[in-house]
């Protein structure tokens, strides 16, 4: 999903928000999408000071009324604990970087170095086979067997 921005609030936001209510991922992006489309037809003025209030509760009626379509309806969290569950991915989002270098820390020869080749350098399995001096299907091997260390470890 693109982060397209809107001032105070952005598409992440209300991506956030839509997924408390909706539960999934195919549900919240059409309300999400909806909600823009909205917001793109509004063309009255909008006071700044209240374009994010009035986009939460647009992107709130929007999950409500999809609820209302599909006949099921589950208990939605608060808005203080959307708020507070929005506070603690961007938590995790800053330190993700630290958890990413801690883990690949971990990871024994071969496998770091070819983590960090493919995934982090960007550098073609042909470069990575000639760099290395290694046959593809050992490549690809040894690539998936780190990536699945490095899950575990980030779990």
């Amino acid at each position: 999903m693109e982060n397209t921005h809107l001032g105070p609030i952005d598409q992440r936001s209300l991506y956030t928000l839509a997924y408390e209510y909706m539960a999934n991922r195919e549900d919240t992006e059409d309300v999400v999408q909806d909600v823009l489309v909205r917001l793109w037809k509004y063309s009255s003025p909008i006071v700044l000071k209240d374009v994010e209030a009035w986009i939460r509760q647009v992107t709130r009626n929007a999950c409500l009324d999809a609820l209302r379509r599909r006949k099921s309806y589950r208990l939605v969290v608060s808005v203080q604990d959307s708020e507070r569950i929005r506070q603690n991915a961007q938590a995790i989002e800053t330190d993700l970087p630290q958890y990413l270098k801690a883990a690949l820390n971990r990871l024994e020869d071969p496998y770091r170095t070819l983590v960090l080749l493919r995934d982090v350098g960007g550098l073609s399995y042909k470069d990575i086979c000639r760099e290395l001096m290694m046959p593809l299907n050992t490549v690809k091997v040894y690539l998936h067997r780190g990536r699945r260390q490095l899950r575990i470890f980030l779990e």
